[in-house]
């Protein structure tokens, strides 16, 4: 496919490069990987098959040949033909189709697979894009426009083809085709508004668990954290103000952090902390007092105290925020959040039976 407009940030990311951090070179990778993960599993790839990740504003992409994709995260009203396809289903698309997205509507990023993944070089035992590093993906940067993308090998394709034909697919337009079943990917949305657990179901076939809020733009999100080596640091009533009041996602945020605006954390104490290992999701308290949680990008190490880190469950449900929108944290203990994340996963297998039950998967 050939990229006409690129979008705001859009870049090629797969679940991460493992075993570096040592040398400084972060894991990266998608900042949603259970949104990335699903749009392959609906197409039969290997879940870390390289995907485009669109952030806020999508491109506008040519097909020159035939091919299958599937697109979960944020709705960017995707259209083919002026007309919308929605995400979470098998889609095919002819030959010359173009397909064009919008803004996001909620949420921040969406995933586009493409069956057999996209084929751009390894490097470091991954194919994402380090931003900053300049590292990975499609020459080391977000697309342009005329860059020209390569899905997995004719003969695979060919193999995955002459199986996904055999889903029930619906005609939406001259150039798209989409599937009867839809996978309801609800893992980021519920959270928005409510403490449950992860839900998925698929439309058409076994239904799961389903909390079913839908997500709001105009509500605090409340994600969960887990106190952080340096929390001792701090006074009761600077844990408690931590978590008492919302703060909002500065502008100044992107794949390596999230800066907050909010109520300061007065950082009471005097001690000196050396440079210590970080991760996704860890938050630090600067001399400012403002909170910057650390993404997808982060460094490998940092030298604020580590109040809490958010507990991987919501990691999805972080990567799909902006700025402007609005967090508050709220204390679990790591058994909780080992709980909690089990539980996901355990769902996570079942949706994926459930997709292969109605066809999509091999």
């Amino acid at each position: 496919m050939e990229v006409i407009k690129p979008g705001l940030l859009t870049t090629v990311q797969d679940q991460g490069r493992y075993g570096y951090e040592h040398l400084g070179v972060s894991p990266g990778g998608a900042m949603d990987p259970m949104s990335a993960a699903m749009a392959n599993t609906i197409l039969g790839n290997d879940e870390d098959a390289a995907v485009l990740e669109m952030t806020w504003i999508g491109p506008v992409l040519e097909f020159n040949t035939e091919s299958w994709i599937a697109l979960c995260g944020a709705d960017m009203e995707a259209k083919v033909d002026g007309i919308y396809l929605p995400t979470n289903r098998l889609i095919r698309v002819a030959k010359g189709a173009v397909l064009s997205f919008g803004r996001a509507k909620q949420g921040a990023r969406t995933y586009l697979a493409v069956a057999g993944g996209i084929q751009v070089p390894n490097v470091l035992g991954s194919r994402s894009t380090h931003v900053h590093g300049k590292l990975g993906g499609y020459e080391g940067r977000p697309l342009r426009a005329g860059d020209l993308l390569q899905s997995g090998s004719p003969a695979w394709i060919a193999n995955v083809e002459s199986k996904l034909r055999t889903v029930s697919m619906q005609q939406t337009s001259t150039h798209a085709w989409v599937s009867r079943w839809q996978v309801r990917w609800t893992s980021w949305q519920t959270r928005w508004t409510s403490h449950s657990a992860e839900a998925f179901s698929v439309a058409g076939g076994s239904r799961f668990t389903d909390h079913g809020t839908s997500a709001d733009d105009s509500r605090v999100v409340t994600v969960r954290v887990i106190k952080g080596p340096e929390a001792d640091w701090f006074s009761e009533g600077d844990l408690v103000d931590f978590t008492d009041r919302p703060y909002q996602i500065s502008q100044d945020s992107n794949r390596m952090g999230y800066r907050l605006a909010g109520t300061p954390i007065s950082r009471t104490h005097s001690r000196h902390l050396w440079s210590s290992a970080v991760s996704f999701g860890t938050v630090q308290v600067p001399p400012s007092g403002q909170p910057v949680i650390l993404m997808a990008e982060r460094q490998t190490t940092g030298g604020y105290p580590r109040i809490g880190v958010v507990a991987t469950v919501d990691r999805p449900l972080l990567a799909q925020l902006r700025p402007g929108h609005q967090v508050r944290f709220h204390w679990i203990d790591a058994e909780t959040a080992q709980k909690l994340l089990r539980e996901q996963q355990e769902v996570a297998k079942q949706v994926k039976t459930a997709v292969r039950l109605m066809g999509g998967r091999l």
